[in-house]
């Protein structure tokens, strides 16, 4: 105003949410549908025109609120989701059955798509959106149920799995604290990011238990507190308990029986599956 602006008339504004994936980020910002929320038309207008010139999916155009209020909705979706199917793996490990086949056999039902269970979620995203439409719906009069109960399952799973993998290995080691090799840093697989990732609660916790944690992730060398190693099977070496965290396409294609040779220790060795990368027969 101090200089003459005004929005509509010189000032245009708009805002378009990203719906990007990590690992595919171009192809997404080209293909993927886009949703612009404008302040007025003319803006909306010029916007939809600039994003027409690389984006190849639909444009829509609705008021900036809903267009928050979408990005936040898609993230709450996701996270709501993966919360079921933790949700699921937790029940099934209260009634001693195995959640791979209960997953396998509901999900040939034509209309059930339940996600890998998993020992949490990981990202700025996901992590963060739920409770920004949570607190905005708290703040205007209705407190959402589920949103926030997901996000506190979600954020919940690698404190219960670093429980159960500290059992385990006291068990094993006649009540003694161990040395747990974890492998994969980052939040998601073949993606060089460790924001909010479920592998630190997880490491964090195992060494506030006592144990010794070596970490290895192929892309980052964050360690969360642990011993960073740089080399997978110099990370196995003399764990009592290896933790696969991260799915990082390195880790699914292991040669296991490599993997437990470099080990070199005689006794049992826990492998801790934290993303269902491989079947129990190849284990």
């Amino acid at each position: 105003r101090k200089h003459g602006f005004s929005i509509g008339s010189n000032i245009y504004l708009a805002y378009c949410p990203e719906r990007a994936l990590p690992g595919r980020l171009i192809n997404e910002l080209v293909n993927n549908v886009r949703v612009i929320g404008a302040i007025d038309n003319r803006s909306a207008q010029l916007t939809k025109l600039l994003y027409k010139t690389f984006v190849k999916g639909e444009i829509e155009l609705v008021d900036p609120l809903t267009a928050e209020v979408v990005k936040l909705v898609e993230n709450s979706f996701r996270d709501v989701n993966i919360a079921f199917a933790n949700e699921v793996a937790r029940i099934c490990e209260t009634l001693g059955i195995d959640v791979r086949k209960v997953r396998e056999l509901a999900n040939k039902h034509p209309r059930v798509n339940l996600l890998v269970p998993g020992i949490g979620v990981g990202g700025s995203c996901l992590t963060k959106d739920p409770l920004f439409l949570y607190w905005a719906s708290l703040e205007n009069g209705y407190e959402p149920i589920i949103l926030k109960k997901a996000r506190d399952l979600n954020a919940s799973m690698p404190y219960h799995y670093a429980s159960i993998l500290d059992e385990v290995v006291r068990n094993i080691k006649n009540g003694e604290t161990g040395t747990i090799a974890v492998l994969g840093a980052t939040y998601k697989g073949d993606v060089p990011d460790y924001r909010e990732s479920p592998a630190e609660p997880f490491v964090r916790e195992l060494l506030r238990k006592g144990h010794r944690v070596k970490v290895y992730d192929p892309l980052v060398t964050e360690a969360f507190g642990g011993e960073y190693v740089s080399n997978i099977f110099e990370a196995v070496r003399g764990a009592d308990a290896i933790a696969f965290v991260t799915d990082h396409s390195e880790f699914r294609f292991l040669n296991l029986s490599k993997l437990r040779k470099a080990v070199k220790v005689e006794d049992p060795v826990v492998l801790f599956d934290g993303r269902m990368i491989f079947k129990p027969r190849e284990v």
